[in-house]
């Protein structure tokens, strides 16, 4: 048995691994498997055409300076090009399911999975459960309430999450809910005492969805210990702040977890995870201006999230700003830019800027975090909206609808897209969700003066041409019911950030 095998199949021998290895060593493991990536792809007949067509089928691939000479492939270029039959690593016979991206754009594409290929996510999910949440000593109920039926996630971790809990010696009970939030909160309600800890998994606006809910029922949140792990996509601070004073804990204190995964049905597989003390780091660099500059070369803007991943499942490098994969699945990619912007900072690196600016002991001795590489995420490269010459962010404008003092206003869901008026002038347009309890025609000027002060702070590019043009680049919001925003999203089980 190969030791990744080993690794997926027993998850002591794992941690005991992962608490020893050096990031060096790691690093070196990931590299030499993504050439064993290459060439499984290079039996499917989509990658060989695809080698040829770039002029790179003669190259001899032995070391990862010759890894790094291979073409870039997206989905564009590569996933939309070529037939599934051609892209697949084994006939659709050997395939065990078929599962579908969500995408944003509403128009989903399927991903066959290999027989064996999750052999090792129930191993994956027992190993990141235990580290984060201590599943291992606590009693906990896990409520899934990821989209069900084919789209990649929630089914697949539905049923990775309820095989951990038939495990031996697990004390987990699992409840697939789906994104029905009335029913999550009563589950929740129902069972709240017979478990010593709550998990909530989900999408971002679902979970925020659900704790409001709780709140309006007067769910004693002090009471219990309620943790939240968001998927799907990611999220500013403000939003955990946010849920945090929904639930009556103090993020820095650890007790009560709000953290985020990152993946992508793209690469076949789970790419990464917050854990604490990279929440720490986030929350750093949010707050001191010299700590992000020096990480992302740029102190005003959006901080992205920080996940730690493994290189021997994904090996992830970051080019020209843009993140690209290279990993097995029932597709298997090399060098596959999923237009994420972000980048890769090890983890000896990552604990260094930390312990300048802030004591990490006590997180490092409380959670033991795996000395894991990090990969940091801005979301979607093309997730900006033009106006002019400036480029404004989805993130940006997420972090702002998201801050508590609005809070009362806006549920934080908003589509934005820009169109022409009469004489061709640009206008920046932001709807967004609102609250059920506010009169609708009182609150746009409000918003359009507080978003447009805040994206001034937030984005320089946006700040110097409003300050130019603040007629032309001032955001006309407009306020919408719930049930007309849900029209707008109803063909995707994703919110959509952007109409195009």
């Amino acid at each position: 048995m190969n030791l990744q095998k080993l690794l997926l199949k027993n998850t002591s021998a794992a941690n005991w691994f992962l608490e020893r290895i050096s990031p060096k060593v790691l690093s070196n493991l990931g590299k030499k498997k993504a050439i064993v990536s290459y060439k499984k792809a290079c039996t499917t007949s989509a990658y060989q055409k695809f080698l040829k067509e770039k002029g790179a089928d003669q190259l001899r691939i032995s070391s990862f300076e010759d890894f790094v000479r291979l073409p870039i492939m997206d989905k564009k270029n590569y996933i939309a090009k070529y037939s599934l039959s051609e892209l697949l690593l084994n006939p659709f016979k050997d395939n065990y399911t078929i599962e579908r991206s969500s995408g944003y754009s509403g128009k989903p594409f399927y991903w066959p999975r290999f027989s064996g290929q999750d052999d090792g996510f129930v191993s994956y999910m027992k190993l990141g459960l235990e580290k984060i949440f201590g599943i291992k000593n606590k009693t906990t109920l896990l409520i899934n309430t990821f989209a069900l039926g084919t789209w990649v996630t929630g089914f697949k971790f539905g049923r990775a999450a309820s095989q951990l809990a038939n495990m031996k010696n697990v004390k987990m009970t699992v409840v697939n809910v789906g994104t029905n939030v009335q029913e999550a909160f009563e589950i929740m309600d129902e069972f709240k005492d017979a478990y010593e800890q709550v998990i909530i998994f989900g999408y971002p606006p679902m979970l925020k969805d659900l704790l409001e809910l709780a709140k309006r029922k007067k769910f004693q949140f002090s009471k219990y210990t309620i943790h939240v792990v968001g998927g799907g996509e990611g999220f500013p601070e403000d939003y955990r702040d946010y849920l945090a004073e929904i639930l009556e804990v103090n993020v820095d204190q650890l007790n009560n977890k709000i953290v985020s995964a990152y993946g992508s049905a793209d690469t076949g597989l789970e790419i990464g995870y917050e854990h604490p003390i990279t929440v720490l780091f986030r929350r750093l660099l949010r707050k001191n201006i010299h700590a992000r500059k020096e990480v992302l070369g740029d102190s005003r803007d959006y901080v992205p999230h920080f996940f730690q991943f493994n290189p021997m499942t994904v090996f992830i490098e970051a080019i020209k700003n843009e993140l690209v994969y290279t990993s097995v699945g029932g597709i298997p990619v090399v060098r596959y830019n999923l237009h994420d912007s972000g980048g890769v900072i090890e983890y000896d690196k990552m604990i260094e800027i930390i312990g300048r600016y802030e004591d990490i002991n006590s997180v490092i001795d409380t959670c033991k975090p795996y000395k894991l590489p990090v990969v940091y995420v801005y979301g979607r490269s093309d997730g900006v909206v033009h106006v002019g010459g400036a480029n404004i962010y989805i993130e940006q404008i997420k972090q702002i609808l998201n801050m508590k003092n609005i809070g009362s206003l806006v549920t934080g869901k908003f589509y934005t897209y820009i169109e022409y008026d009469k004489k061709m002038d640009q206008e920046f347009n932001i709807v967004c969700e609102a609250r059920s309890t506010i009169n609708i025609s009182k609150h746009n000027k409000f918003l359009e003066n507080f978003i447009a002060n805040q994206l001034m702070e937030l984005n320089n590019e946006y700040n110097n041409s409003y300050k130019e043009n603040p007629k032309k680049f001032r955001p006309i919001v407009t306020l919408i019911k719930s049930k007309a925003f849900a029209e707008h999203s109803k063909d995707s089980i994703k919110i959509k950030y952007k109409r195009s």
